[in-house]
């Protein structure tokens, strides 16, 4: 892996914590989209046994 140190410390740490953030931003709609999924192939499910 020392070939591949292009990446610092200090830039790895700023990559995780805008990653953290982001994740924070993302689960609720991440939540809401799931159930959207999930009636959405209930639906089909529904359409199939028919």
């Amino acid at each position: 892996m020392a070939s591949h140190d292009s990446a610092s410390e200090e830039d790895l740490e700023i990559a995780r914590i805008l990653d953290e953030r982001h994740s924070k931003n993302t689960t609720k709609s991440t939540k809401t989209a799931l159930k959207a999924f999930v009636k959405a192939a209930g639906n089909v499910a529904e359409l199939q046994d028919k």
